[in-house]
């Protein structure tokens, strides 16, 4: 991942900063591009949703890599969900801390733990 991805996800949260901002990671022509999305989340402040249309409007302009999201006020580690829907998803995501100043990158390992005994994670 480059700098100015980095870069474009720190600008976007900045211009919100105290919701969570989301959007799409894509590639086009070998070169990977932030896609700024909206949150439709009912509390965006404390979660993310990313909207269909901003999906639809990003996947149209390129290869879906992965996903982007600000923690305006916790640590940039990612939470059961945002791990639960890295899972779902097989992207790259990226978790940037306004909090921390940080970015945290992480991708699905592809381990899948057994159904009995895996802590219940609600939505993402």
């Amino acid at each position: 991942m480059n700098q100015t991805v980095f870069r474009a996800i720190k600008a976007h949260a900045l211009s919100e900063p105290t919701i969570e901002v989301c959007g799409v990671l894509i590639d086009i022509n070998g070169k990977t591009v932030a896609v700024k999305g909206v949150n439709i989340a009912s509390n965006p402040k404390a979660g993310f949703l990313l909207s269909p249309d901003s999906y639809v409007k990003a996947a149209s302009e390129g290869r879906t890599v992965g996903f982007y999201h600000s923690h305006p006020y916790t640590p940039k580690e990612p939470s059961e969900a945002d791990l639960a829907a890295c899972g779902e998803t097989q992207k790259t995501w990226v978790i940037y801390s306004l909090a921390e100043d940080d970015f945290c990158v992480f991708e699905n390992t592809g381990d899948v733990q057994p159904l009995l005994g895996r802590k219940f994670c609600w939505g993402a």
